[in-house]
């Protein structure tokens, strides 16, 4: 498997998203950046030398297995890219652990200390407490009943 990103922005403008990635991804990792964003006419103004200056970055972390172009990028792009690339090595996979279950949001959560009964990651998540899912909490929640509604939440995690 490989996750990486894919057009939008230029090498420069990925790297915090590369990073963060890089760090807790389990598979293999790639870029395809734009030669930089797009100008007023719509054209990309990254050279050759500015795009493999910018990829250089993720080749110095060792944050990448594959690296390619996309928007605005040219064979002399990805020739430049391609020199830059040399002298480093790819991304080392990181040793195979405990299965988790990671879950996105604002906030990513990992739930790696519940199990169930396979030793699998679990977590069991309640429709009690969601206004959209319950039309008892939500009339509690129009109400301002907030002991209530907390006695159905207290309830919840005890099941």
């Amino acid at each position: 498997m490989c996750v990486g990103l894919n057009c939008a922005l230029g090498a420069s403008h990925m790297v915090p998203f590369v990073e963060k990635l890089a760090n807790v991804v389990e598979c293999f990792m790639h870029v395809y950046s734009n030669a930089g964003l797009p100008n007023a006419m719509g054209g990309y103004d990254d050279t050759p030398e500015d795009m493999a200056r910018d990829n250089r970055l993720f080749f110095e972390n060792g944050w990448l297995n594959m690296v390619g172009r996309c928007c605005g990028s040219t064979p002399p792009h990805i020739k430049a890219i391609k020199a830059a690339s040399k002298e480093y090595q790819s991304r080392k996979l990181p040793d195979v652990g405990c299965p988790k279950m990671w879950l996105s949001g604002l906030e990513d959560l990992v739930v790696d200390d519940v199990h169930n009964h396979l030793g699998l990651p679990f977590l069991n998540v309640g429709e009690r407490c969601d206004i959209s899912g319950s039309i008892r909490f939500k009339k509690l929640m129009m109400a301002g009943d907030c002991a209530t509604a907390m006695d159905i939440a207290k309830k919840q995690v005890e099941d």
